[in-house]
């Protein structure tokens, strides 16, 4: 995570941070956060805070996009998207989809 200690969105999203990096402690799964008013970088771009990257192994970073920041929706997200989440947590599965039909 890309963030800057003076925002918002950065301070309401810490503890969840630290919640997930809790979670994966003793894996090959790391969480991290950069503070950018303290680091200047010429990649990623970063055009607001929180920005979330995610780098898997061997792969381009992506940008994580998704609209949910509570713990859960990024669990979701590693196990949708990481071998090394997934080999960590086998039991984790994402939500199955709803099959109701709403008229």
């Amino acid at each position: 995570m890309y963030y800057a200690p003076w925002c918002g969105h950065c301070k309401a999203l810490k503890p969840t941070w630290v919640q997930l990096s809790d979670h994966v402690q003793n894996t090959d799964v790391v969480i991290a956060k950069i503070d950018m008013t303290k680091n200047k970088l010429e990649a990623p771009e970063v055009k607001g805070f929180p920005t979330i990257y995610f780098y898997p192994a061997g792969a381009e970073p992506e940008v994580y996009e998704a609209n949910g920041r509570a713990l859960q929706d990024l669990k979701d997200f590693l196990v949708k998207n990481s071998s090394a989440y997934r080999s960590a947590f086998p039991k984790e599965k994402l939500p199955e989809p709803s099959s109701e039909v709403i008229n």
